[in-house]
Parts: structure tokens; sequence; C-alpha cells
């Protein structure tokens, strides 16, 4: 290859990665100095366990021991345990389709598929973890919180020193739950 073309491919090379890098840099300098369109804040994502924290926070309740076994509750009632509890808590909202109702119609085949396993853990940590059950389909109002997977498992401390939630959308297995307490709560069967 005579040496005008080697020079010629070369600065061609040379001009090709420069335009590049240029054209990076611009793109960079500009996505810098443009205002971004604000993401929601983390606690916007979050409505339902927002309010939890809120109910938990504001609360003036006693401490009371963990129960055993599952209890399904009512708004009201689980506002008072929330408020209350002062300890870990697992919430599980669902919607429709456990087995033990037959008039109601089965459109929520994960909650159907957990209710033995979700029963199971709380078993196996009574009297250690708060086990509850919410019936959305009861209280629609709580779509206003954005609930749109079931089910949902909220996992709560709230004591005098630590206040917070872990949500979890979709099923669980009870290995995967009891995993989640355990690394959650420190808490083993």
């Amino acid at each position: 290859m005579p040496m005008n073309e080697r020079e010629s491919k070369q600065n061609f090379g040379r001009n090709l990665y420069l335009i590049t890098l240029i054209a990076t840099l611009l793109a960079l300098a500009v996505a810098i100095m443009m205002p971004a369109e604000a993401a929601p804040a983390r606690s916007a994502m979050r409505p339902l366990e927002n309010e939890m924290l809120r109910i938990a926070q504001t609360a003036q309740g006693t401490t009371k021991p963990a129960q055993n076994g599952v209890r399904d509750v009512s708004w009201d009632e689980l506002q008072q345990e929330i408020a209350s509890n002062r300890g870990a808590i697992v919430i599980e909202f669902y919607r429709n389709g456990y087995p033990d109702d037959p008039k109601v119609a089965d459109d929520c085949d994960n909650c159907a598929n957990q209710l033995s396993g979700y029963e199971n853990t709380a078993a196996r940590f009574g009297g250690k973890v708060t086990f509850l059950r919410f019936d959305v389909d009861k209280h629609p109002q709580l779509m206003n919180f954005g609930l749109v997977v079931y089910p949902t498992h909220i996992f709560m401390v709230h004591s005098s020193s630590d206040l917070w939630t872990f949500s979890v959308r979709g099923f669980l297995t009870e290995k995967q739950f009891e995993e989640l307490i355990d690394e959650l709560f420190k808490i083993k069967p």
C-alpha cells in the first residue's frame, strides 16, 4: 500500500475517533445541564407501606405479644394491630381465591396456592411473629394506595427503636417466607 493511502486511512481513523469522542462529550454535557424530569421519590412509589408507617408513627399503643397462626383482619383491626404491636409483623394483602369460600370465584390463583404455605409459616413462627391476612375485596379503599399485585406481603417492624416496612409482591414459598423472616427480622422458627 502506498504511503499516502496508508496515512490517509490512519488520519480518517483518528478523525472518526475524535468526532465520536467529541459527540459523546457533548451528549454528556447536555445531559448534565438539562433539567431532568423529576423521578418519583422512593416514598411516592410505596404508598401502602407509607400508610402502614404513618399509622405506626402516630400510635400510642402498648406492647403485645405475637399471636399464633394467621388472623384475618378488617381495616380497623389492621390499623389497631399496627398501632399496638411492638414487634415483627407480616401482613398478606390478598383478593378472593382462597378455596375456603365456595361462593367466591377464584380470581387470584397465587393467593389460593399460597394459603397453606402462609399458614404453615405462621405456625412455625408462632409467638415470635404476628401474621395477618387482609381481604382487599372487602376494603376497596386500599386501591388508593397502589396495591395492584396479589398477594402482596408487607414485612414490618414496629418497636421502640425501629420502624420500617419491606414489601414483596407475588407468590412466596414457605422457604422464601422463612428466609425473609430470618433476613429481615433475625428470627428463626
